[in-house]
């Protein structure tokens, strides 16, 4: 895998904001706190699959079957610290020579 460009930095300061955008936008709640139970703001198992798919293409981020935890998805902020862990990793296996 490549190396993240600058960037990363700015795509993790990003994260609770364009994930909170995203799923506001689709549970039609602009209120959505970075806290809040994004199950009971309308979530359901499709949209889950699709904000997998949300996260992965906008954060250049690969969410494999460990990562489906329900901690990682429960809130905005859950998501967007799985979005920054994500992010880092390949940095950090970078440096210990694992990639």
């Amino acid at each position: 895998m490549p190396m993240k460009s600058d960037s990363t930095i700015d795509r993790v300061d990003e994260a609770d904001s364009r994930v909170r955008q995203y799923v506001a936008q689709m549970t039609r709640n602009p209120r959505l706190g970075l806290d809040d139970d994004i199950f009971q703001a309308g979530v359901n198992s499709l949209f889950a699959m699709r904000l997998i798919l949300f996260l992965e293409q906008t954060f250049q981020i690969q969410i494999e079957n460990e990562d489906l935890e329900w901690e990682h998805f429960r809130t905005v902020r859950s998501l967007g610290r799985l979005v920054e862990r994500k992010l880092r990793a390949p940095a950090e296996g970078h440096d210990d020579g694992t990639h």
